[in-house]
């Protein structure tokens, strides 16, 4: 008890060239309740202060001149928004987490989702899907380039697809070549194998990538659990978003630094408590070697309805 549960503002000035790109800003935690307002004028908002969200503002947006940018944040005690008041840890208010301001082409890529539906020492599938989203008035013929590169940087395949857009957004669904005898993710080898994902055409470009490991896993019933056909024994610990002195607004390198401790004591294994943490930490134990449970910020359930 004690802590201040308000409302606060932000603000910050900042001036944009004329630029035919949208303009969004990316927002990768606010705690709890946001509402984004440019030059005046609600822009969007959030509720929930563990996850990320992202305000587009191009049509708010003065190009030549300074912008006022106001975020109002309020982590007040509301019954109906989890984390409750039954939590045993400190529900910080504010903007926890990095704010970006993206340039994005008219046309342009986003939520690349790839899942790999079937994985054995032998061979795997990847299948993904990505969003194309086309802010321009005309249909437009575009190539969407799919490129997945190994561990050691070496190219696995490439393939392209033919995508007819009409202006709006459409999703995008690709199964891609089997994978022969992939090098597989493990806590003592976390290979990671990078999916590229381009757009080109006429006057058109743009690219997103992500990094996937190749790992299948299972508890036996009444048994033990199992990583990619072998018995692993989980050994690991538990890991608040919080750090003396600086709440949960913490810079990459320090989540960073909690993650390369927790391996470098031998863990295998980090829990995740009690709700979705920086992006900067599922990079770590990516590419540490760290299994993840993840959690929602449903602790001790909710109060209100």
């Amino acid at each position: 008890p004690g802590y201040r549960r308000d409302a606060s503002w932000y603000r910050k000035h900042i001036s944009i060239s004329e630029t035919a790109n949208r303009l969004v800003l990316n927002f990768e935690g606010v705690n709890i309740s946001s509402k984004v307002f440019v030059n005046g004028t609600e822009a969007g908002g959030h509720i929930g202060g563990y996850v990320g969200f992202e305000v587009d503002i191009t049509d708010h947006i003065r190009s030549g001149e300074a912008n006022e940018i106001l975020v109002w944040v309020d982590n007040s005690v509301n019954p109906n928004i989890i984390p409750s008041q039954k939590s045993d840890f400190f529900i910080f208010g504010g903007i926890t987490r990095d704010v970006w301001l993206k340039s994005v082409p008219k046309v342009s890529l986003s939520a690349l989702h790839i899942s790999t539906p079937a994985v054995s020492h032998e061979s795997a599938t990847t299948h993904l899907s990505v969003e194309v989203s086309n802010h321009g008035d005309l249909k437009k013929e575009l190539t969407a380039l799919v490129q997945l590169t190994d561990p050691q940087g070496e190219s696995v395949f490439q393939l392209d697809r033919k995508v007819m857009l009409e202006p709006g957004k459409v999703e995008v669904n690709l199964d891609l070549p089997e994978l022969s005898n992939p090098m597989l993710w493990s806590p003592y080898t976390p290979n990671l194998y990078t999916l590229d994902v381009s757009l080109e055409g006429e006057n058109v470009q743009d690219e997103i990538s992500e990094k996937i490991g190749y790992r299948w896993f299972e508890f036996k019933e009444h048994g033990p659990f199992f990583l990619n056909g072998e018995r692993l024994l989980l050994r690991g610990t538990h890991r608040h978003e919080e750090w003396a002195g600086l709440g949960n607004a913490l810079p990459d390198s320090l989540h960073r630094r909690d993650m390369e401790m927790i391996k470098e004591m031998g863990a295998n294994f980090v829990r995740l408590a009690h709700y979705p943490q920086d992006p900067e930490i599922y990079r770590a134990c990516d590419e540490l070697g760290l299994l993840v449970w993840d959690e929602l910020p449903w602790c001790r359930g909710g109060m209100g309805g």
